[in-house]
């Protein structure tokens, strides 16, 4: 038998698939919440140009905020698309059958992974908050051009605006999980693969920024 997706042609009627989804929509509507309760917690209700570092300019800071919101708004609409929603969703929450099939077919879960994967890459390649975003882009005639494979001369710096909403998607993690804002520590020691997909100027820039935001706790350049 071959790998297996789902198991009924009729999901709408099968209610454990029908828990699942709703689980795992509820969690992107509160990450989204948490997501957008961090902008305004931190970046609309706070006023940090007078404690801007030298690096970043008032004019760069104030360009970054315009129109952050709406991106903040918008943020992780993706995870609704058919690239993204059932893969994110097979590989977070599966229904008691596709658990059931994967712990009797290990090779099935090597197939689901593929599929998340794709979907994860779908997501960063249309998500400019995610450092992966600029490490699997380039710029051709004026066009974005996705690439297969990590940039080969290291990744584009990410801009400031971008920055600033990974921050808050950070943020709204780490209030979910940690409950609190500050995504300081998770950055200090679990963040492997999103310093490896950052240029060196990115790391610099994100550094000061925590560095401003939480003084209180040391950030690892």
């Amino acid at each position: 038998m071959g790998a297996v997706y789902n198991f009924t042609t009729h999901q709408n009627d099968n209610l454990d698939y029908i828990l699942m989804c709703e689980k795992y929509k509820n969690y992107v509507v509160e990450h989204k919440a948490n997501v957008l309760q961090s902008y305004i917690e931190f970046f609309e209700n706070r006023d940090w140009t007078d404690k801007l570092p030298e690096e970043i300019s008032r004019d760069s800071w104030e360009e970054a905020l315009d129109g952050l919101k709406e991106e903040v708004e918008a943020h992780d609409n993706s995870k609704y698309s058919d690239e993204e929603f059932e893969p994110y969703r097979r590989h977070f929450d599966k229904t008691v059958q596709e658990d059931l099939y994967d712990k009797e077919h290990p090779e099935n879960e090597e197939f689901v992974e593929q599929e998340y994967q794709k979907a994860w890459a779908h997501h960063y390649l249309i998500n400019p908050h995610h450092p992966e975003f600029w490490n699997h882009t380039d710029i051709k005639d004026g066009a974005l051009v996705p690439l297969e494979e990590p940039r080969k001369d290291g990744p584009r710096d990410m801009n400031l605006r971008s920055i600033l909403h990974m921050i808050c998607d950070w943020m709204g993690m780490s209030l979910k999980f940690r409950q609190k804002y500050s995504p300081v520590s998770w950055y200090n020691t679990q963040a492997a693969d999103e310093r490896k997909a950052m240029s060196e100027k990115t790391r610099h820039t994100l550094y000061l920024i925590l560095t401003m935001m939480f003084p209180d706790e040391e950030v690892i350049e």
